[in-house]
């Protein structure tokens, strides 16, 4: 995904080119998907998740956000990860 746009004055983007569009930094991102163990879910293999981390973080991702999805009460069924890296 390529952004060439900006927020501009008075709230609006507004779009980059030439020597502007050069100027701004571009990112990729990926959305990583991690299923959670247990017979319900909800149990996270911390040594498996972090060599997860590890791989994508070794490989030029950078973690921006990371956050699990609920079943009910609170059970969580995964934890997606957000990477970004320079395009």
């Amino acid at each position: 995904m390529l952004c060439d746009y900006k927020f501009g004055e008075k709230g609006h983007w507004n779009h980059l080119s030439g020597e502007g569009a050069k100027n701004i930094n571009r990112w990729e991102y990926r959305t990583v998907k991690y299923k959670t163990g247990g017979f319900l879910g909800g149990k996270l293999d911390e040594e498996d998740f972090q060599n997860l981390l590890n791989s994508y973080g070794n490989d030029g991702w950078e973690l921006v956000s990371c956050f699990d999805t609920s079943i009910s009460q609170g059970q969580t069924r995964d934890v997606v990860a957000i990477f970004k890296r320079p395009v």
